[in-house]
C-alpha cells in the first residue's frame, strides 16, 4: 500500500514465488518507480516479511528493479490471442504418411 506495509495481495505474490518458482528465479523485485526512500523502506518491508516466512537467505533474494509490470485488460489480450491463432493454417494430415505408416487407419499389418 502507500505505506509501504505488505497488502494481502502482495503477501500471495510472495508466497507464490517461494513456493512455486525453483532456484535462480526465487526472486522478488520492488518497482522502483518512486523516491528513493520510499522504495527503500518498501524493500526493507518485502524483506522483513520473506525473512520471518522462509528464513533470512531468502530475503536477500529481495531486491528493487525498474522493469515495471505489464499491465492490460484481459480482453485486449483475448484479443491479441485471437489474432494469432486466426492466422495460423489449418492443421494438415499427410495422407500418404498416414496410409503408408497404418497407424492413422488402425491397420496395423498383423491382420487382427
Amino acid at each position: 500500500d502507500d505505506s509501504g506495509k505488505l497488502n494481502s495481495s502482495g503477501e500471495r505474490k510472495i508466497s507464490t514465488i517461494m513456493m512455486n518458482f525453483s532456484g535462480d528465479q526465487r526472486v522478488v523485485y520492488v518497482g522502483n518507480h518512486r523516491e528513493q526512500d520510499v522504495v527503500e523502506q518498501r524493500v526493507n518491508n518485502v524483506r522483513e516479511v520473506v525473512s520471518r516466512w522462509y528464513g533470512d537467505e531468502m530475503a536477500n533474494r529481495v531486491t528493487s528493479t525498474q522493469i515495471s509490470a505489464q499491465k492490460g485488460l484481459g480482453s485486449r489480450v483475448e484479443a491479441i490471442n485471437a489474432a494469432y491463432a486466426a492466422q495460423q493454417p489449418p492443421p494438415v494430415i499427410n495422407a500418404a504418411a498416414a496410409q503408408s505408416s497404418g497407424s492413422a487407419t488402425g491397420n496395423s499389418g498383423s491382420g487382427q
